[in-house]
Formats: structure tokens, sequence, C-alpha cells
């Protein structure tokens, strides 16, 4: 059984965010582990920080602001601007621990909050390092269902001006359809394992989120900022099946980042399946080396 301690730590704008600390046995690096999107810290990324802690490395999981236990209204909004001053906040955390050697945190994220972490990394050289899982970028979409979507977003400005509640739509509906009218479809695959996992390992877990979280997210691009993140050394995992987030565009923005970096294929995996469920150990035990490499000043492209 590995164990983990309850924190909580403040953003700068006041907010408590909640989580849990997984902390090595010995004094050393560390990691913040961001969750994915709109999940809670209870769902897959309690298994990654366990293999970090068991690897001599103290790792940090946390609920976003807005949703689990941590503070922010109105719940489940996703703010990746946001997020990503919350990256910093956590390292900050971390560093002011006993057990935390403050030269050398890295930071971790998959899909939108891999994109997060990016940025967020050049933008806070205090991490020493950044491993991007299957970063979420969007394709060119049907300009006539965006701007149909982009309507309701406004309609729904309007109604909380009122007084209204904002307006939610869930990730993925029953039939496995995304519900924006645009985008990739996540599966009914994808609905019954979040139901599954709300009903089991995380009752806080609501799949609806705020409408005018995807106009953030549509907007949110880090990619002017990518060019300051040298001399930090990055890893991009890309998952050859990703069918929500095209492998080719994760394999242009892996082309764009400067070096150092370095790049690894997850043959036979998609964008779920490279973080959740059998099969993963060869994915993790690439990241837990590159990370060991660049702690030890030993990383090489």
């Amino acid at each position: 059984m590995f164990k983990y301690q309850e924190v909580e730590f403040k953003s700068l704008d006041g907010l408590t965010l909640r989580g849990r600390l997984y902390p090595a046995a010995n004094r050393g690096p560390a990691i913040v582990i961001t969750s994915s999107f709109n999940l809670v810290k209870e769902i897959a990324v309690p298994e990654i920080a366990e293999i970090f802690q068991r690897n001599g490395i103290t790792a940090l999981i946390y609920d976003h602001r807005n949703y689990g236990d941590s503070e922010g209204l109105p719940r489940n909004d996703v703010d990746p601007e946001k997020q990503c001053e919350d990256c910093s906040d956590a390292l900050s955390f971390l560093a002011s621990l006993p057990i935390v050697d403050s030269s050398q945190i890295g930071l971790w994220g998959t899909s939108i909050s891999g994109l997060v972490c990016l940025k967020a990394a050049a933008i806070d050289r205090r991490f020493r390092l950044v491993i991007v899982v299957s970063p979420f970028l969007t394709e060119t979409y049907d300009s006539a269902k965006v701007h149909k979507f982009l309507r309701r977003c406004i309609r729904d400005r309007e109604a909380q001006l009122k007084g209204n509640e904002p307006f939610r739509i869930p990730l993925v509906t029953e039939t496995g359809a995304n519900p924006l009218g645009f985008g990739p479809d996540f599966g009914v695959e994808a609905f019954q394992t979040l139901s599954l996992l709300k009903e089991t390992i995380a009752p806080n877990y609501e799949s609806e989120m705020t409408i005018q979280t995807w106009p953030r997210v549509l907007g949110f691009n880090p990619l002017p900022l990518l060019q300051y993140l040298s001399p930090t050394p990055a890893m991009v995992v890309i998952p050859e099946l990703d069918t929500i987030s095209p492998s080719y565009r994760q394999k242009e923005l892996f082309n764009a980042l400067p070096e150092p970096k370095r790049l690894y294929n997850a043959i036979g995996k998609g964008h779920i399946d490279v973080v959740i469920g059998d099969g993963c150990a060869d994915v993790i035990m690439a990241q837990m080396n590159f990370f060991k490499e660049v702690m030890s000043g030993q990383f090489n492209v």
C-alpha cells in the first residue's frame, strides 16, 4: 500500500487547492502531476504518482481549481490559463517541503493539461523538466458548427447576467458522442469507463462542465511561448493510435519545441489507454528514465 498525505496549498489569487502528497523515502527530487482536463485527482494520476514514489521521487497530485476538493467557482469550469498559473503555485508548495530538493522539480501533464504544462514550464524556469503525454491539439473544425456552438456560449453569458446558473454540458454522451457538435467523439467505452470510475474510486467526478470552458480551450494556444522553453528539457509521449488528438499534430508540436527534447512513440496506444490500463509499464518507465537522466545531468537526446 502506497502512503500519501492529504495536503493543500494556496493559489496566488487566494484559492485553496487540495491534493495528495506521495513522499519518497528520502529527500530528493519531486514532480507536480496534473490531472487531465476535467478529471479529478482520484482518476489515473494516483497510479503515476505511486510509480514515481516507488522510484524515490516525491509526487504531488491535486484537483484543478473549480474541481473535486479544490476551491473555485463556478464549479466544473476549466480555465487553462489559470491552471498554468496554478502549476507554479504547486511548485512553490513542493519547494517549501523539507523532503524536496527545490532545484529538482519536474512537471507532468496529459491531454489539455499537457499543453498547460508546456506553457507553465516555458514561463517558470524553476521547473527542471516537463513531460507531456498525448497533448491535445484541435483540428480545423467546420466553421458553421463552431459558430453555432459559440452562439450557445453567448446566450449562456446573457443568461448568467440575468442571474441564471452557468449552463453545463457533458464531456461525452451515453452514445459516446461529443455534445459540442464538432470535434472528436470519445466513444461509448469512454462514457462507460468514466461512469464506472465515478461509481467506485471518484464519487466527486462530474462529467458535465460549464459551456464557457470550451471557448477557452479552443482559444488556448501556448505555441508562441514555447520558443522560451529551452534549456528546460521536454519529453513528449505520442500515442500511435490517438483518435482524439491526431498523432501527426502531436508530432508537429514536438518538432516545434526547442532542444533539448525527447520523443517517445507509444506503439499501439490511444489517447486514454496510454495513461490508464494494462500495458503502460514501458511508457511509464521511459518517462522515469528521462526524469532520472535529466536530474543526474546525464540527459542525451
